[in-house]
């Protein structure tokens, strides 16, 4: 479920890029050629150069940035992975381009030189970029503070602080204090980014929106909705922890430990809002976190990897290899009434 649900996540939003791809490609061929023979025009260049374009940019950022040869690009300085991403959309620009108008010369059966004028090329290949440059800050705007959440700013939903019902996933490293003890905090902080680095592709790729990294743990959030899609939250908790089983021996090799993590799951009424100025943030106020955080505590007190509140239990229909079992109800601190819990664990 976890595969078909990203790869249709990756294939619709790479479909979006595409549309709006060939929009700006007719737009701007109407809009800059004139003299375009007619012949040339009943192939619709401008909408097949924008396709192509997009669909090759686009793919490459959401399939193979996103794949094995990403994944290692990812993990090198910032320099060398913008220099990397540079070299490659200017090959696939200039390619669609030369190819776009090879494709109308045997489409109407004849080579016209004008269309091969390096000037024009440069023209078309300097639009094409800053499409390109507009699509993927876009994506990268999405991936940075999720697509749900972009859209709300955009459409300004977060200017004043608006009630949403949500549901939270905080993820603690296990054992972090005697590991950064003895390997010392620069290792410590290069392990700690590995293990973010890791559990990411697990919880965004369900849905999840990583709200903050708190030390070495992390707030993940999503929508507060029916059964089944609260479920996704519980699928991407054993989904990270399975990632880290299958790059155990890549931690062990490079640090001498194996991550761990312990999680909980909370949901319920919170307030959402924009806050600062020179960097805004999307802010969520209210009991639930105050009880996710306290439950993580409990979590540490019981010896429990997993746990969820019984209030959103009530609500998520667990994947068919997870069971729950009931905790009981306890009392917490700055929480008003005792809180029932159960454990959650994997069907082995």
């Amino acid at each position: 479920m976890q595969i078909q649900s990203a790869a249709k996540n990756r294939i619709l939003t790479w479909l979006a890029v595409v549309v709006f791809g060939a929009l700006a490609g007719q737009g701007y061929t109407t809009l800059s050629y004139d003299t375009i023979p007619p012949d040339i025009l009943k192939t619709w260049p401008g909408l097949r150069g924008g396709v192509t374009v997009a669909g090759l940019s686009a793919g490459f950022e959401i399939f193979v940035m996103r794949g094995v040869v990403g994944t290692w690009f990812r993990r090198q300085a910032f320099l060398v992975a913008l220099l990397f991403r540079i070299l490659v959309h200017t090959g696939l620009v200039v390619f669609a381009l030369i190819g776009n108008r090879a494709l109308s010369a045997l489409m109407i059966g004849e080579v016209v030189p004008e269309a091969f004028v390096p000037r024009d090329i440069l023209q078309d290949a300097f639009y094409s970029f800053v499409v390109v440059a507009m699509a993927l800050f876009v994506l990268q705007m999405r991936t940075l503070i999720g697509g749900r959440t972009l859209l709300n700013v955009v459409l300004g939903r977060y200017y004043r602080p608006v009630t949403e019902q949500r549901l939270f996933v905080m993820i603690d490293l296990a054992g972090s204090t005697p590991l950064a003890a003895r390997i010392g905090d620069e290792r410590f902080h290069e392990f700690l980014s590995a293990f973010f680095f890791e559990i990411d592709a697990a919880v965004t790729q369900l849905g999840g929106e990583i709200y903050s990294y708190i030390g070495d743990g992390v707030i993940v959030s999503w929508p507060l909705c029916d059964g089944r899609r609260n479920a996704r939250a519980v699928e991407a908790i054993f989904a990270a922890r399975e990632k880290l089983v299958r790059r155990g021996d890549w931690f062990n090799d490079k640090f001498g430990h194996a991550p761990a993590f312990r999680a909980v799951l909370h949901g319920g009424s919170v307030v959402a809002g924009e806050c600062g100025d020179s960097r805004r943030q999307i802010t969520y106020l209210g009991d639930v976190l105050n009880t996710t955080a306290r439950l993580e505590g409990l979590s540490k007190q019981l010896d429990v990897e997993c746990m969820i509140s019984n209030d959103l239990l009530q609500h998520t229909t667990l994947p068919g290899s997870v069971t729950a079992t009931d905790l009981g109800q306890h009392t917490l601190k700055g929480v008003a009434d005792p809180v029932a819990v159960s454990a959650l664990k994997i069907l082995s």
